[in-house]
Formats: C-alpha cells, structure tokens, sequence
C-alpha cells in the first residue's frame, strides 16, 4: 500500500512536471494513469480539468473539476479553475459564483479577484466588476492586467478619465501592452483628446502591426474629426487583417454612409449581417440608410430586426419613430418614441423626435417644452458657451441685456428673428448674433435689436438664449403665431437694381427645388427641377432661377425649349441680394428651404412643394402658414408623390395668372 502510494505520488509530480512544461499529453496520461490507480484522486481529478481547459474541451473540464470539487469542497483553485471553464463556455453567472467561491475561501486569491472582475463586466455588471478589481490591485500593487480591466470596468461606468489613470498605471508596469495602449485610446477619445487617441493607436501599431481592432478603432476617431476618407482607409485595412471583422464592416458601413455612397454602405451593413446576424446595431445603421432615400418599409424591417435582437436598444426605437411617423403611422410612431424614452431617461435625441411630433400636430404646449432637450444633443448647429448665464425664462430678461444667437439652420434663423423683437418688449437690451451670411439681411429687423457677432459679441450682456427657445418662452400657440404680413426687408438700393436687371414683361416666378445637399433630411423636401418644366409653358409666365449650390446643375439637363433666367451664383447668393431679387417677383415656389422663409418673411407670395410628411413647422394637411400669411402649401398626398404635387401647382398656377398654356 505505501508503495503505491508512493508511486501515485510520483505520477502526480512527473505528470506536473510535464504541465509545467507544456508537454500536457504527456501530463494528461500521467494522470490517468493515477485515476486507474484512484479513481477518486483529487489532484488528478482537477488537473485533467485544467488540461481540458487549456485545450478547449470546456464542458469535460468542468465534469473532471466539479468531481474534484465534490471529494474537496475546500479549495479554492477548483473552483478558480472551474469558473475559467465556465467562462469559456458563456456560462458567465455560474463563473461569477465559482470565483466568488475562490475568494470566500481564500480572500488573498488575487488573480481569483481579477477574474471575476473580467467576467462581472462581461456581464456589464461594472460597479460589482470594479470592486473586485479594486480588491485585486490592493492585494498585487504591480498586477498591470487587472489594471487594465479596472479601466474597462470605470470606462463603461462612464469615468473616462479614471480609466486613463487605470490604463496609465497598467502601461507603466507593462510599456508594451498592446491591450493597455489600445484601451487608453478608446478612453481619450471618450474625453474628445483626440490627437492623444490616435497616438495611442500609432503606439498599438507600432507593438503589433497587425492588431485589427486598433485600425477598426482609429477609423472611429477619424469618424469622430470628420476625416471621412482617412476613417474608411482605417477600417479598409481592419476588414484586411480580420476577415470577418463584423464591427468593422458596420463601422465602413457608417463612414459610407457619411460619405453619401449608400448602395456601398448597405453592401457593408450585408455583409456584416452576413458574419454575424445577431449584431443588432448593423441592423440599427442599415435601416438608418435605408431611410434617407425614403425605402420606408425596408428600413422599418431593419429597426425592427435590431429591436428584436436587443428589445433594450434605445436608439432603435427612436429610429423606428422616426420612420413610421414618415409613414403616417402616428400612433405607432408617439408608442417608439415614448419605448425609447422609457429606456433611456436621458435619451435627448428621442425626446427631441417626440418634441417635433407634439409641433408637426400644432401642439405647442408639449412641443416647445421637450423641443428645449436639442441642447443636450451631441452637438446641435450653432450651441456655443458663454461665460454669462443661460436665460431660462422669459420673466428672468426683465432689465437684462440679453444675447440672443443663432442655431440650426438658416430658414430657422430667418423663421424665428422676429422672436428678437418680441424680447425686445421685455430686456432692457437685446443682441442679436445671427449666421454672417444673414447679418446684413437682419438690418431691417426691429431698430432696438443690435447685431453682433455670435462668436466675439461685446461684453457685459447679463445673460444669452439660443434662438429657438424663444418661442417657447413666450408661450407660442397656434393662435398667438407672431405673424404679421412682412418683419424683414430688403435693402431699397440692391431692389432698386434687381429691377432693373429683371426688367421685361410677364410675371417674374422665382423657382427653387432643393435645400442642403449636406442635410441627411434632405431627400425627403427636394424635388427634381425637372418637374418645374411645365410652368415655363404658361403664358406670360417667366420663371427665375433662385437655386444655389449642387442642385443648380440640374438646369443643364432640361430641354433647351425650357426658358429659365438664370444670373450667375455670386450675383444673389448673398442673402441680402437675393431677398431684394425675391422682393421683385411675383411669387416664389420653392421646395422646403431657406427660400421658402426668406420669401415669407419679405411678404412675398410664397408656394411651397410638401412631401408626404413635412418637416414640424409646416405641420399636416393644411394648404396655408399661420408663420406666413402670404404662403400657400401644397402637399404630396402619397408618399414621394411629386407628380401630383406639380399637377397642382400647376393647375393654381394657370387660375392666378388667368393664362392658359403656349
């Protein structure tokens, strides 16, 4: 008997000995053969579990270990081991318990601690994970892996810059670990340090030249900077060194997107769905493009995929909004939104949808107040900071100088100086910052605004207030829209020699069909030109061109018969030449533009072609603008409809003008 013990003792230690080694066949057959010997050998029992570990045979090594574990309920590295098996089967809360076990049983198990740390965030349970790492790295001061994965824990708790510090002190106990390096990176770029960032990446690359997921994420910094072409090259060469890298085909499929190349976009979106189908987020991105040239019920099927694949996905949800409402499925729409927002409290992007739903409806109640979450949005046009408060209601401007500045877009500035004027009424002093373009334009607005410059205005304003919250300090309703026939106007000298220049018989249409080509909505408000080519046939009709930008090479392509007068783009581009063009037409019929505003608000006689579903201000149905008295609507009446939109047009046309065609 003591000679056998003796000789089972010695396998055990031989069979070690190989492990140690790496030889683990001959280590495996060492321990076997003590299992024949013993077939309830703890030590062999447990170490065969191990070697199956490390061999991928996961499920035979949580069989070997829980056997171990049930003859020694008492020690500790079982059950480390055995929560790395589980690990590596998915089976992450049984790992949890293992390793929870590990530590209850030795509290001093550091590497027991990092491991469940590793896994609690798997788990994205990220408070639990970083006490655990906490624990590892006060038991191991220089454990430069747990640092690391305390860095992952603080960054997905939202504290960016503590897991630099993490990542930091993981580097500076290992200066060449490509994981640390990559892991600070995503972390800068959290923090908008972007040029650190990409350093970072250089830093991975110049370690391992080869690491896909530093390319992959170098592309999203470049994304980030907008640097559009150099964020495609990173992700080109991810796909390269990962086949199938399907984050990255999603991430190539976003910058083509950006880039306006949609057909190759949804081939990235197919291709990483192809890899892995249950990657809810391409299916978020694939429906986002599919939206834009308006494949409706296809987009909504690719939201709804992602929503079935994580029916958590906040942003899916706001996205399906987005699209049903374009549907004019309401109901369904309001119910996405408000899901989005049940999940995401603070989801600004969704309370601002359901803003513009509540306005599209003429409720201004509900409306104006979520319409205040666009300040929360990442980076809405024109927000800026000022060192003097932000005004946030309208009795706090009582003996203020207040700035008012612009936002968003032109057609909103134009739309909504008026508002300027009204505060006016109430501060002892407003400035008013509007876009440059637009400056010498808002001359004519009320002579108690003063103009300044949004990025360098005087000091000493007691507070500032982006333009578009105004409407709703003054508590707007449909009734009470400020609203009289004309509030700008031209310069009287650049009128003078727009007549003169425009000089000739008929009546002067001014034409415009398409807004900025750089707004992803775009698609859904312009128009082909090509459509306006029967009004230059109506008798004593002379239509003149107010486009700017890429959509006026459309005039190339219509038949040479089609009499349109065209100046040259310098000549009115600037906005206070063509509004005193505009103020020597006879109408103006444009699509959604800064047009439309810029003829509304001079007063002039304004038609304004209407998709299926308009942008909020021109709200539903209705054929006139209570924001202008001098504007009629006219509205596609099925979805992309612009046909029948210009049968109408034209119709109306041929009543006002008494013509008749040539």
């Amino acid at each position: 008997m003591t000679q056998n013990v003796f000789s089972i003792q010695a396998k055990l230690q031989s069979g070690f000995a190989f492990h140690q080694e790496g030889r683990l066949r001959e280590a495996e057959g060492l321990y076997q053969e003590v299992l024949r010997s013993d077939k309830r050998n703890v030590d062999a029992l447990h170490l065969i579990g191990v070697i199956y570990h490390q061999t991928g045979r996961h499920e035979e090594a949580v069989d070997f270990i829980s056997r171990a574990i049930k003859l020694n309920p008492g020690a500790a590295i079982a059950y480390y081991n055995r929560g790395n098996a589980l690990k590596a089967l998915g089976r992450n809360e049984e790992a949890v318990a293992n390793f929870s076990k590990a530590v209850a049983l030795n509290p001093q198990y550091v590497d027991a601690y990092n491991n469940r740390g590793t896994t609690l965030n798997d788990l994205h349970r990220f408070r639990e994970a970083l006490e655990s790492l906490d624990k590892a790295v006060a038991l191991k001061p220089e454990f430069a892996e747990a640092y690391n994965n305390r860095g992952i824990s603080l960054r997905a708790l939202g504290r960016p810059g503590e897991a630099v510090a993490s990542y930091n002190k993981a580097i500076s106990l290992q200066p060449r670990n490509a994981e640390a390096h990559n892991n600070r990176a995503l972390a800068l770029g959290d923090l908008q340090r972007f040029d650190e960032a990409l350093a970072g990446y250089d830093k991975v690359l110049e370690i391992q030249p080869r690491h896909a997921e530093a390319h992959n994420n170098c592309g999203n910094v470049f994304m980030a900077l907008a640097r559009l072409e150099e964020a495609l090259a990173s992700y080109d060469r991810a796909i390269d060194l990962k086949p199938d890298y399907f984050e990255a085909y999603s991430n190539q499929g976003n910058v083509l997107h950006a880039l306006k190349r949609g057909g190759e976009a949804l081939a990235s979106y197919d291709k990483a769905i192809e890899i892995n189908p249950h990657y809810a987020k391409v299916h978020n991105n694939r429906g986002n493009t599919l939206r834009l040239p308006l494949h409706l019920e296809e987009s909504l099927a690719s939201f709804d995929r992602a929503i079935a694949l994580n029916p958590n996905f906040a942003e899916a949800f706001a996205n399906r909004g987005k699209v049903l409402a374009s549907l004019r499925r309401f109901d369904e729409a309001l119910a996405s939104f408000d899901r989005a927002i049940e999940l995401n409290p603070d989801f600004a992007g969704a309370h601002f949808n359901k803003a513009q739903f509540h306005l599209l409806f003429a409720d201004f109640s509900a409306g104006w107040s979520l319409y205040e979450w666009r300040k929360s949005i990442e980076v809405p046009a024109g927000n800026r900071s000022y060192s003097s408060p932000l005004l946030t209601a309208l009795d706090d401007a009582q003996g203020k100088t207040v700035l008012v500045h612009w936002e968003q877009g032109l057609g909103d500035t134009i739309q909504f100086c008026r508002y300027a004027g009204l505060l006016a009424d109430r501060a002892a002093k407003v400035l008013f910052a509007p876009q440059p373009a637009l400056k010498p334009l808002m001359q004519s607005l009320d002579a108690r605004v003063e103009l300044v410059d949004a990025d360098d205005p005087p000091a000493g304003f007691d507070c500032h207030v982006p333009l578009l919250s105004l409407p709703g300090f003054f508590e707007t309703r449909l009734e009470t829209i400020p609203a009289k026939t004309a509030y700008l106007s031209a310069d009287p000298g650049l009128i003078a020699a727009w007549q003169e220049r425009l000089a000739g018989a008929g009546l002067k249409i001014g034409i415009c069909w398409q807004g900025n080509a750089n707004n992803s909505e775009d698609s859904f408000r312009s128009f082909p030109a090509s459509l306006l080519a029967p009004l230059a046939g109506i008798e004593n009709v002379r239509l003149i061109n107010l486009q700017t930008g890429s959509g006026a090479g459309q005039l190339q392509k219509l038949p040479g018969e089609v009499a349109i007068l065209t100046f040259a783009e310098d000549d009115f581009a600037p906005f206070a030449h063509t509004a005193a063009m505009i103020a020597n037409l006879d109408l103006v019929i444009t699509a959604d533009t800064s047009i439309a505003h810029l003829a509304g608000a001079l007063g002039v006689p304004t038609w304004v072609a209407l998709g299926y579903v308009p942008e909020w201000r021109w709200m539903l149905d209705r054929p006139d603008s209570p924001w202008y008295p001098s504007m009629r609507l006219f509205r596609q009446n099925t979805n992309r409809d612009w046909n029948g939109v210009f049968d109408d047009i034209r119709a109306a046309l041929l009543e006002w003008v008494g013509g008749k065609s040539i």
